[in-house]
């Protein structure tokens, strides 16, 4: 086991120490443990170490918090679930919805999506991304169908629903019938959206990507329908989702609701 000292400096560029940097096996230019893991310990900010054991950016706010410094090679040895959560849990919060959808004959289908992001105003795009095709997956084939489809916010009354939407039934098996939600439908729209969700959009296909690297697939589109309360629109135009009580999720099955810190004006230099 080896350890250095060095200084660094916090955000007010007061000089600390960085100490108790504890690693455990060379390897190369690095010491590394046999993990392809560093554990850092104690209250520090590492700019580099003079020993040449580590260079890069790391704060720990918190004393006597043991952080663990993770490889590639040791992430792609973890257990593959484990991996799943590890990694899902690294973006961050997500936004959480229901994506509502049905084909030609009638059959209904609801999928839990966290992949959905902003892509333009002007038009106005959203993109979600698509997990590789299974023989339960509808979401797909069914907006290719019908060129349509509906997202919807989710509030706590319903977020155990909303979860067990993400659950593979069969297809032709309607997950509003199965969670107990209840599709709602507007004129010229085809695809159902869910009453219960206060906040609603629909979109029209615009375009699909494949992305080769993992199967998955981007899927864009032109929102069209949005239903909100007025009450929620503020004088700028900003939709205040938290009044709306939106709710928010991280990793693969934690849900949230948030406590906003404060708005902003715009930034100029």
């Amino acid at each position: 086991m080896q350890h250095c000292h060095s200084k660094s400096f916090c955000k007010h560029d007061v000089a600390i120490d960085v100490c108790s940097i504890f690693m455990h096996q060379f390897n190369g230019d690095n010491l590394l443990p046999p993990e392809g893991t560093i554990r850092i310990s104690h209250q520090l900010s590492v700019a580099s170490c003079p020993g040449g054991c580590y260079t890069g950016s790391l704060k720990i706010e918190h004393k006597h918090l043991d952080t663990m410094i993770y490889t590639k090679d040791a992430i792609a040895a973890f257990e593959r679930r484990y991996r799943a959560n590890f990694i899902n849990s690294l973006g961050g919060f997500k936004s959480l919805v229901l994506i509502g959808t049905n084909n030609s004959d009638g059959s209904e289908n609801l999928a839990t999506f966290s992949s959905l992001f902003h892509l333009g105003a002007d038009p106005a795009l959203c993109g979600i991304i698509l997990r590789p095709a299974t023989p339960f997956s509808s979401t797909l084939d069914n907006i290719l169908e019908q060129q349509c489809y509906t997202i919807n916010h989710v509030s706590p009354a319903f977020v155990q629903q909303a979860h067990q939407c993400s659950a593979k039934y069969p297809k032709g098996v309607s997950e509003f019938e199965q969670v107990g939600l209840t599709p709602e439908y507007l004129e010229n729209i085809p695809a159902p959206f869910v009453r219960e969700s206060t906040l609603k959009f629909a979109c029209n296909f615009v375009q699909q990507t494949a992305i080769e690297l993992n199967g998955t697939t981007l899927v864009i589109g032109q929102i069209t329908t949005v239903l909100v309360p007025d009450t929620y629109v503020k004088e700028d135009g900003y939709i205040d989702i938290e009044e709306a009580g939106t709710v928010t999720s991280s990793g693969l099955d934690s849900y949230h609701t948030t406590n906003r810190i404060e708005r902003l004006p715009y930034a100029k230099p």
